[in-house]
């Protein structure tokens, strides 16, 4: 599957996560029943950097519990905006959520629909058809009977862009005048009779927003009804956070929904995203992991690695993670030595299976990912090469093989980070201190013998940059790898090796560079 790249303490019950940006540390929860609850009408993947969804109270009535949804765009500063860059809203085009696609909060069937309405010429201005009654209110719009019984309306979408597949109506305007006061209020022009409606699934493309029928500007209005009278929606994932004017909302301030409804005012909305087999980034800010972090997830996601790196003395992430298997799980990022210790201290029956250090302005940080898996392991950190040696050989003794051996130069010293668990390699060697220029030829000597790299690191010391590598004769699955790219370079790379169907093993940079971001990778398959 393709996969974009752009690159405290509780007991944990499930694979959500909790960031709590104070301690710079995430954990695990559980996640509400997801069979009572709706999904988001959207995903996160259809925001681009810094968007986000919208939506404030909704008029009483039936539609009293429902929703208007529009998109913002941050601009800095706490503040917002609904438009495109240079836009100033006397299009239908300028509106950011107009053309973002919606989906299905539930299954169920369609019992009625239209798709090819004109769309309002402007935003303020209807329509003609509307005032003559030869379309319906809601435009290009969908009813569902969900399979709960409930019905639900998603209006005002682009013209055309509602599948033929799940709307069989294809005009462009009523045959003739309608009018009346219906419970829920399917138009006669629009009603599928039983027996011919189509099926749609949680989470199905269902149209694209627009601005058709009773509406001012492009938004997306759903709202739920059963026996006449309103329905709330609670939500089985997502972000929210308040914004009571254009000047406030900050893009860091996120809640999670955990199967409440929204709050109310005006909010931003981030859906969750797509699960996939992988969301990887490099070269992302770690002052803005926290919130990506809670993102992640609250969508399903759980952390394989976090690797941290510092340029010009600002602190970096290259992370992957993939969908979770359920199992409990907890990850630290940017601790200081004693937190870490701390962490490994309190990390309950949880075994680490990811470590990683680096360094920001002198001082060294670290990265730990801990999960409910069987098996023993062996973990220190800040030791020098000595105590490293001593390390390797303890681990053998104890049939450990390596995991992660991240190296920083602090001090003029070098101090290691290391893990050991039980593995399957069937042999493997340790290179800690391999010169940039030398790397290549090692890699190509010991794929002469049969071993290739299940672990890459980079640092710099002494003013040069070194690698520390873990090479085994089972690396598990052909390889791809890349070192000393730019992170351009390295994103074409990845775009590749998606393409090809490999899954990302490690991305990382060299610490403690003054100006540029090079970057060594893995995948394998």
């Amino acid at each position: 599957m393709k996969t974009t790249m752009y690159l405290l303490v509780a007991l944990l019950l499930g694979i959500n996560g909790l960031a709590i940006a104070q301690d710079r540390t995430s954990l695990g929860f559980s996640t509400p029943n997801s069979s009572s609850l709706y999904a988001i009408p959207f995903k996160a993947e259809d925001l681009r950097a810094g968007e986000r969804y919208s939506t404030g109270n909704h008029a009483p009535g039936i539609q009293a519990k429902g929703e208007d949804f529009g998109a913002k765009r941050y601009l800095g500063n706490n503040k917002w905006t609904h438009l495109k860059s240079g836009k100033d809203g006397k299009k239908n085009a300028d509106f950011l959520i107009y053309n973002k696609p919606f989906y299905a909060m539930a299954d169920g069937e369609v019992c009625g629909c239209w798709r090819n309405a004109p769309e309002n010429p402007t935003p303020g201005q209807r329509h003609q058809a509307l005032n003559n009654r030869l379309m319906a209110g809601g435009g290009n719009h969908i009813w569902i009977l969900q399979d709960n019984g409930v019905y639900a309306l998603y209006a005002h979408a682009v013209r055309g862009t509602i599948p033929a597949a799940i709307c069989p109506n294809n005009a462009a305007l009523f045959s003739s005048r309608t009018s009346g006061s219906r419970s829920p209020d399917i138009d006669p022009n629009v009603f599928i009779p039983k027996g011919s409606r189509p099926r749609v699934k949680k989470g199905q493309f269902l149209g694209k927003i627009g601005n058709s029928g009773s509406s001012s500007a492009p938004h997306l209005h759903v709202h739920m009804e059963k026996s006449g009278k309103p329905i709330s929606m609670k939500f089985e994932r997502g972000l929210t956070a308040p914004m009571s004017s254009t000047t406030s909302g900050r893009i860091n301030n996120w809640t999670k929904i955990k199967g409440k409804e929204f709050p109310s005012g005006r909010i931003l909305i981030w859906p969750p995203r797509s699960l996939s087999g992988e969301y990887t980034r490099h070269k992302f800010k770690a002052s803005d992991f926290q919130r990506m972090f809670t993102h992640l997830a609250d969508s399903g996601f759980e952390p394989k690695w976090i690797d941290g790196y510092s340029v010009a003395n600002k602190g970096f992430l290259n992370f992957s993670w993939k969908p979770s298997n359920g199992r409990r799980w907890k990850a630290h990022f940017g601790l200081t030595a004693r937190a870490y210790q701390n962490a490994f201290d309190n990390r309950g029956n949880l075994s680490p299976i990811f470590v990683d250090s680096y360094t920001i302005s002198g001082q060294v940080r670290y990265n730990v990912i801990f999960k409910q898996v069987s098996g023993s392991f062996l973990a220190r950190h800040g030791r020098t090469y000595n105590q490293h040696k001593d390390i390797m050989t303890e681990a053998g003794r104890r049939d450990l093989e390596p995991i992660n051996i991240s190296v920083v130069s602090t001090g003029g010293q070098r101090r290691y980070t290391v893990l050991y668990r039980n593995k399957n390699y069937n042999g493997h060697y340790i290179k800690s201190q391999v010169k940039e220029a030398d790397y290549q030829k090692l890699y190509d000597d010991y794929k002469k013998r049969g071993f290739s790299p299940v672990y890459i690191n980079a640092y710099k010391h002494s003013g040069e940059v070194f690698f520390t590598t873990i090479f085994a004769r089972n690396g598990g699955g052909s390889l791809r790898a890349a070192h000393s790219r730019s992170a351009s370079s390295i994103q074409q790379e990845f775009n590749s090796a998606m393409q090809a169907g490999y899954s990302t093993k490690m991305i990382t940079a060299f610490d403690g560079a003054s100006s540029q971001h090079r970057f060594a990778a893995l995948w394998r398959k």
